[in-house]
């Protein structure tokens, strides 16, 4: 990582639009992100990614859009101070899984893709003790739903920390890294 402290990669959907909810929620994350000195990693578009990297450009922080030409010649957001292109989603997902901590937001198919390889490689070890947070109320009813329906031992949903807000998720990534030290 081209930043000093711990990078956050978060994944959330494309679709919130700046007027909306879901945007300045994701805008208060970035900031919140930033002010407590982590890095921020995103797919670099618009939508949450936008707005968290907006939301940490405002206070100072250090994004990274990891981009696809896969998209060209569609542009980063102009929030993302570094700029990573890949060629397509299955190097775009190996790279945001070199960050150093997870969240999720609300998203759609890309973010359930993201969640659901992030948390295997927990769960496998391959991703060997890195903090994942899973933000908004509605995760606790898709762990619900997970644990109803699949096959996920307790174990692994011990792997994801649940929080209400932007500033309960920070509070557990710093709790998160101030254990490490």
């Amino acid at each position: 990582m081209a930043h000093e402290k711990p990078t956050i990669a978060v994944f959330g959907s494309s679709w919130p639009v700046p007027d909306s909810q879901e945007y300045h929620e994701a805008q208060l994350l970035g900031r919140f992100l930033a002010e407590n000195g982590f890095g921020i990693m995103t797919g670099g578009y618009q939508g949450i990614m936008e707005a968290v990297s907006k939301g940490a450009d405002e206070a100072g922080g250090f994004v990274t859009g990891v981009t696809m030409s896969l998209f060209d010649p569609r542009q980063a957001n102009p929030f993302v101070t570094n700029e990573i292109k890949v060629p397509d989603f299955f190097q775009r997902l190996r790279k945001l899984t070199d960050a150093d901590g997870f969240i999720a937001v609300r998203g759609g198919i890309g973010t359930l893709t993201e969640l659901s390889l992030t948390w295997s490689l927990l769960q496998t070890g391959v991703i060997k003790d890195k903090p994942f947070v899973l933000v908004g109320a509605h995760w606790k009813r898709v762990l619900h739903l997970f644990q109803n329906e699949l096959s996920i031992r307790e174990a692994d949903f011990r792997l994801v920390r649940l929080a209400e807000n932007a500033e309960q998720a920070v509070s557990c990534l710093k709790e998160s890294f101030d254990t490490k030290e």
